[in-house]
């Protein structure tokens, strides 16, 4: 019955939102977790209902989020609990066209599995009643909202896009280019990292779809022109994120809690707590690309160290594949440029 969760961790939309009334002499208080997090540990301690309680919920209610491809009509993506389910009956108060409950256990399923084409997500309220079986008089509402994501999406030759994040409103996924399901390194034969070639002969539309005229250092991907439709989806190279139209040739470390950050600087600022190969939402602890111009050609970002960097700055590859840390790009105008690669990150503006 457990299932695996798409965790939105420091995402200011994700504020829990409980609503719980009661009847008769009784209250009611949420706190809890999903029944598919599989590192739940049951700390309901509600007391024993009686005939003069209303039915006290010991899980959360709120914002759940679910992958689409987690969804299955037999797994439940929501366990109600009140009263640690003794004497107390479940059922729908709103959303019953779509899921069922069981009456005794309260485990919410989907009638039907979603149809995610043409969507990368969806929203689902559901109002769940639980009743108190030694007075049916007395029952209390809990509010849930499902929010299912499509968590793997289909670029065709590009590769598929996986590991959603919503940051500063935006969703922005991982682009796993070799189509493993995996975000890593050469350790795991990762072929996921691209070179400046990618980057300047995809991503050259503005919002509108029309291709960019003007270069800045010699390329048409800027802040303005970053945009591509690939396989029916239209994607945005994320900028830098930190307000600059242009980069310095000089790497600078970003700075915690700033607002005004967007794009992949807001990323690093959701979260810079990182010390591993691999970010806690699945990414790779390295540099992205940015659409963003420098002082010599184009921008990245290390979303785990915090690192703005110029093109120059970024170490290449031998030809060993083995990254040599202190081997720099000689010129961004001619091929070495291509030496030089980097993580893609997309926000998807339209599914």
């Amino acid at each position: 019955m457990m299932n695996r969760w798409l965790k939105i961790i420091g995402v200011a939309v994700l504020t829990s939102m409980l609503f719980t009334g009661c009847g008769g002499g009784g209250g009611g208080s949420s706190s809890g977790t999903p029944v598919v997090d599989t590192n739940t540990t049951d700390t309901n301690t509600t007391p024993p209902i009686t005939s003069t309680t209303a039915p006290i919920f010991g899980s959360a209610g709120g914002i759940v989020e679910i992958n689409a491809s987690d969804i299955n009509v037999s797994i439940p993506v929501y366990d109600a609990t009140a009263n640690n389910d003794e004497n107390v009956t479940y059922s729908l108060v709103a959303g019953a066209s779509t899921f069922n409950i069981t009456a005794k256990d309260g485990n919410v399923t989907f009638k039907t599995v979603p149809n995610m084409s043409g969507s990368f997500f969806k929203d689902y309220n559901v109002t769940i009643r639980a009743t108190n079986d030694l007075n049916t008089t007395l029952t209390t509402d809990l509010n849930v909202s499902l929010h299912v994501v499509r968590d793997v999406i289909s670029l065709g030759s590009y590769g598929n896009l996986i590991l959603p994040i919503q940051v500063g409103g935006k969703w922005f996924y991982y682009l796993d280019r070799d189509k493993n399901g995996l975000a890593g390194n050469s350790s795991v034969a990762n072929n996921d990292d691209v070179n400046a070639s990618f980057v300047y002969t995809t991503f050259v539309q503005d919002i509108n779809g029309t291709t960019g005229t003007v270069t800045v250092n010699g390329f048409k991907t800027t802040n303005t022109y970053r945009y591509a439709t690939l396989n029916g989806i239209k994607v945005a190279l994320p900028t830098s994120g930190t307000g600059n139209a242009s980069e310095s040739d000089t790497s600078y470390n970003l700075t915690n809690n700033t607002v005004s950050y967007t794009d992949l600087a807001k990323i690093w600022d959701t979260y810079n707590t990182q010390t591993t190969s691999l970010m806690s939402f699945g990414w790779m602890n390295n540099a992205y690309w940015s659409a963003t111009p420098s002082a010599t050609a184009h921008a990245l970002v290390w979303i785990g160290a915090g690192t703005a960097v110029d093109i120059y700055d970024n170490p290449i590859a031998n030809a060993d594949g083995v990254v040599d840390g202190s081997t720099y790009i000689v010129s961004p105008h001619t091929g070495n440029v291509d030496g030089s690669n980097g993580y893609i990150a997309l926000e998807v503006v339209t599914p």
